[in-house]
């Protein structure tokens, strides 16, 4: 990140987040490796403003115009684990609804989000299962009403629980 964009970064704040991709003149094509090698970069800082850096780089995948290349993003980020980002990149996949989000979010629930555990030692299980039940409701396919059914056999019971529940409600 040259010294332009992370004071950009720094000071960001509302629809500057839309801006970025031009005021720094930072090619939308290298936005991936961008996004992806900051936010790792950054967990790997003992800056005190790690965390508020890692969420503002976030924002800027959020704020891509390049929908296809945002859920690339988004993807790998809601995998991705040590930021405190989850949350917000798990309702972003919900607003937009895609089906090519479906595997990420099942792989999630697979692996019962241990690493989600790590960031989120605040948050209960419940509402961590809650995000992933209504992102894969949002989507309103078969497919992902078929990922919704198979975790309502989940050996976690928070996930299976918030599973029954999400398709009660369907």
């Amino acid at each position: 990140m040259t010294q332009e964009q992370r004071e950009y970064i720094i000071h960001i704040k509302g629809k500057g987040y839309y801006n970025f991709w031009e005021e720094t003149n930072t090619p939308r094509p290298q936005a991936k490796t961008f996004i992806l090698s900051n936010v790792k970069e950054e967990l790997k800082s003992t800056s005190s403003s790690k965390r508020e850096t890692t969420n503002k780089i976030i924002w800027l995948a959020i704020a891509l115009p390049d929908s296809d290349l945002k859920l690339e993003i988004l993807h790998e980020l809601l995998l991705m684990p040590g930021h405190f980002g989850h949350q917000v990149v798990t309702r972003e996949l919900q607003d937009i609804g895609s089906p090519s989000s479906i595997p990420y979010l099942d792989q999630v629930l697979e692996g019962g989000f241990e690493y989600l555990k790590q960031s989120y030692s605040g948050e209960s299980d419940e509402s961590i299962a809650k995000w992933f039940s209504h992102a894969l409701a949002s989507i309103e396919t078969d497919d992902a009403f078929s990922i919704i059914h198979k975790h309502t056999r989940s050996p976690n019971p928070v996930i299976a629980q918030e599973m029954n529940y999400r398709i009660e409600e369907l």
